[in-house]
């Protein structure tokens, strides 16, 4: 097969994966243009997805040097010479081949543009599992948000509770195991949503880095039992961690309560005065961290950075809520009567647990918005 190559003109030999997708076979044959020069081409071999057929993601096709110099009008010329050294080889042997090139030749190491393109790679790879993590974030939220509400909802029922002898241990596991079966529900719906997704997302994710850096082949994705595994620790932890808060604010609620006719919820305690200068002091410390040079090949401030600017914008929601409620109240009356006024009211009365659900749209729009200002910025 390899002696025809050289033998016949205009053939060539082509990857088992680039045949598949061309749907050719040895024999056919193939249009190749250049400038305003079409050649038929002879498959007259496919090659093993092993080794050299594994170049370019396995989408390329191999023929004579003689033959492409011919079809593309340079023969007699080559443009590069890939030389693979020995492992022993020093620089005294690079200055001994550098001194028997010709002046208009030169030397130089093919492993730089790859080095290149593999730190732009993990760069990509770093800010998708960082991004990964704010989704984690944005999760915490949504479970922080349900775990409080329900919480809040029974608050009569657990000062029964707590009246018929519940300890306050038993109250604490009791909202706790509320946020694991939330880990756990979602990670039984998200595994197999992920497995049908996962294809797309991997051809779209292959696509970009086929596009910007390197030729890649995208394959199906088979995550085994360990990756399972970590997948359903993190997310049970993640909801533990959720839950935790709305737990133990559980545990303070006096037996007196179940006194009440209704079980009303006790006005939170303000938090403007944290929350509103904390949210402006994150906002602000994120500028001047964004400026710093990464550590290493980690941009670790910048990560820093962007962390805070989330964290800033999502302390600033309850005194931004409330103030809205309380100064928009009036106009909403005048533009839609009483539903508007209420509504208004309630965002003011509620402005702790609607910041909860404003913090992770908040935090979703920051994912989103990062995924395209990185796409873009690679680009």
């Amino acid at each position: 097969m390899w002696l025809d190559l050289i033998r016949l003109p205009n053939t060539c030999l082509m990857t088992r994966t680039l045949a598949q997708t061309l749907q050719r076979s040895p024999g056919d044959l193939i249009q190749l243009s250049h400038v305003n020069t079409i050649t038929p081409f002879r498959i007259i071999g496919i090659l093993k997805p092993r080794g050299l057929a594994r170049v370019e993601g396995g989408a390329m096709a191999i023929t004579d040097i003689a033959t492409i110099q011919e079809f593309i009008g340079c023969q007699g010329w080559v443009d590069r010479i890939d030389l693979k050294l020995k492992p022993w080889a020093g620089e005294a042997d690079l200055r001994r081949i550098r001194g028997a090139l010709p002046e208009a030749f030169g030397l130089e190491r093919s492993a730089e543009t790859k080095e290149t393109g593999e730190a732009m790679i993990r760069g990509y790879q770093l800010n998708l599992s960082v991004l990964s993590l704010v989704s984690l974030f944005v999760g915490m939220f949504l479970v922080y948000s349900l775990v409080s509400l329900n919480a809040a909802a029974r608050r009569n029922e657990l000062a029964v509770l707590r009246a018929l002898g519940g300890s306050t241990g038993l109250i604490f596991l009791l909202i706790l195991s509320e946020g694991i079966a939330l880990g756990i529900f979602g990670w039984l719906v998200a595994i197999p949503m992920g497995s049908m997704l996962v294809q797309y997302l991997l051809t779209a994710v292959s696509g970009t880095v086929d596009s910007l850096f390197v030729r890649v082949q995208a394959v199906a994705l088979r995550p085994d039992a360990w990756e399972i595994l970590l997948s359903f620790v993190i997310t049970v932890g993640t909801s533990l961690i959720a839950a935790f808060k709305p737990a133990w604010d559980a545990t303070r609620i006096a037996p007196k309560e179940a006194m009440t006719i209704h079980g009303s919820i006790s006005p939170p305690p303000s938090t403007g005065r944290v929350f509103f200068p904390a949210g402006l002091s994150l906002i602000a410390l994120s500028w001047p961290l964004a400026l710093l040079p990464p550590v290493g090949a980690f941009p670790l401030a910048g990560y820093i950075s962007a962390g805070l600017l989330i964290v800033g914008f999502s302390c600033l929601s309850p005194p931004l809520l409330r103030i809205m409620g309380s100064r928009l109240a009036g106009p909403l009356r005048r533009l839609g009567g009483e539903p508007a006024f209420l509504a208004g009211r309630y965002v003011r009365e509620g402005g702790n647990r609607t910041a909860i659900s404003v913090g992770a749209l908040i935090t979703a729009v920051a994912l989103f918005v990062s995924l395209v200002i990185m796409v873009n910025s690679f680009r």
